[in-house]
């Protein structure tokens, strides 16, 4: 029991430098059977605790010593687990030839395989699969397998072991992820590649409609979503806002890309149903390709779409048409490109007012300018009731204030002179 109560503490001994390697190896060689089994039974072990400090001398001791390389905390961390969480090799073999059990799982369900998967290290899990770790074990949390773990991570040499020694690809997680939309969301073409090669379906799509294709293309992984392409994605598959890979394309300005999927044929006139996110007052439902470039006030291409076929007299169900959603994007230029199209600079939505308001709410003081000199009404109200210049007062900035009240007095005055003006 003295022995018991010496190692109990070797933690704590060992940190503050109270005993040497020399005499802490005495001590385990003079530990009974039944002291080890006792030590065993509290938690932090001293075998635990030397394979988390990576301190491979004292594990070798403790293993001669016949320390229970299988003793678990509370929370099913073993000394295992954590070699593998630290990517140590020489500890986790160690271990493993003392017939540590490579598939007991922490409290989670998560495996010595999966940590050693999240450190990186390809031959830490030859190892463990080499001593029997079973490949195709998922967590209890997600639902997520090794596999799954090393697609998103981007790991892709893992991933490639993994799948030789019989990972499932098809496995979906517990939220209907499979593991290609894991590389997808990485963006690492090498695991995709590998997955691809492995017979996933390219097509296999979410519960929330997401596809390897939208992941990637939305997280802006444009050799993926390219990949993808050419392994069948549906260039007109939607998203949970009822977007397509379409509009996402003209939202990150790839030119090059639009005209493959108009190519491939992708709809010019697909509509989306809900705002994307983040929502907003200016963002709406019923977005078309180009309205959604007008949005990004993106003229190359607004103009593009045009050539491709898109209508740019498109409004959204609630009348906002590329006018008002260019001036909503700041963008000059948009605004400029709208009015040469012919839109109507008085043009308003039903649940605002119109491009003259919108320019008003975000100070955008040369689009104002623009649009009273192209004829705007700084007469027309909003839903509330407001002009622009009212509006103004009540949210714009100072300087925004002060030309709306210089452009009305301005226009107030020309509208007196062509009333005394004879016919």
């Amino acid at each position: 029991m003295i022995i018991y109560l010496f190692l109990r503490g070797v933690p704590m001994i060992i940190r503050f430098g109270l005993i040497s390697l020399s005499l802490l190896v005495l001590a385990m060689q003079l530990v009974s059977a039944a002291d080890l089994r006792l030590l065993e039974a509290v938690q932090n072990t001293p075998l635990a605790w030397a394979a988390s400090r990576e301190d491979s001398e004292i594990v070798a001791a403790l293993v001669r010593a016949g320390a229970n390389v299988n003793a678990a905390d509370e929370n099913g961390e073993t000394p295992l687990t954590l070699a593998c969480t630290s990517g140590n090799l020489a500890i986790t073999r160690m271990l493993l030839e003392a017939k540590a059990n490579p598939n007991a799982t922490r409290w989670s369900g998560d495996t010595p395989l999966m940590c050693a998967v999240n450190s990186g290290d390809v031959e830490l899990v030859r190892l463990l699969l080499d001593h029997g770790a079973v490949v195709n074990v998922a967590e209890s949390r997600g639902g997520q397998t090794a596999l799954m773990w090393a697609a998103a991570d981007g790991r892709s040499e893992i991933a490639r072991l993994l799948i030789e020694r019989g990972a499932n690809v098809n496995t979906v997680s517990k939220n209907g992820y499979n593991t290609l939309l894991f590389a997808a969301q990485q963006g690492d073409i090498n695991s995709v590649k590998l997955l691809l090669a492995a017979k996933v379906d390219p097509r296999f799509k979410a519960p929330d409609g997401n596809t390897a294709f939208l992941i990637a293309l939305g997280r802006g992984h444009e050799a993926v979503a390219r990949l993808m392409l050419e392994h069948g994605a549906e260039v007109n598959s939607r998203d949970r806002s009822g977007g397509t890979p379409l509009h996402e394309a003209v939202r990150q300005g790839k030119i090059d890309l639009v005209r493959d999927l108009v190519a491939r044929g992708a709809d010019l006139d697909a509509r989306t149903e809900t705002p994307p996110d983040p929502p907003n007052a200016f963002r709406t439902g019923g977005m078309t390709p180009f309205l959604t470039a007008a949005e990004t006030g993106d003229v190359a291409m607004m103009r593009e779409l045009i050539a491709l076929g898109a209508d740019p007299k498109a409004k959204t169900p609630d009348g906002a048409g590329g006018l008002l959603l260019a001036a909503a994007s700041r963008k000059l230029e948009a605004v400029k490109l709208m009015v040469e199209l012919g839109a109507d600079v008085n043009e308003a939505r039903r649940s605002g007012g119109t491009a003259l308001h919108t320019a008003t709410r975000f100070g955008a003081n040369d689009i104002i300018q623009y649009l009273v000199e192209n004829g705007a009404d700084l007469s027309a109200k909003d839903r509330f009731g407001r002009t622009p210049l009212e509006e103004a007062e009540f949210e714009a900035p100072k300087p925004t204030i002060d030309l709306l009240r210089q452009l009305t007095a301005r226009t107030a005055q020309q509208q007196k002179k062509a009333e005394k003006s004879p016919e």
